[in-house]
């Protein structure tokens, strides 16, 4: 079995929706420790959606 490994920002994220089990790209962004701007937050998600760690549900937007 491969090991999972997030670099830092992605594994906060990753915190984030463990803790909320789904959230908006606003939600996870309040919930940071530090203040990133949103186009940020969203490419972290967008990148773990790529890796397949996340999904992505339109009509609510939000991450899970």
């Amino acid at each position: 079995m491969d090991e999972i490994y997030f670099p830092p920002r992605e594994l906060e994220v990753m915190s984030i929706l463990w803790r909320l089990g789904s959230a908006t790209v606003a939600e996870v962004r309040e919930a940071l420790d530090e203040p990133l701007a949103y186009t940020s937050v969203l490419s972290a998600l967008q990148t773990l959606e790529e890796k397949g760690f996340v999904r992505h549900e339109p009509p609510g937007r939000a991450y899970k």
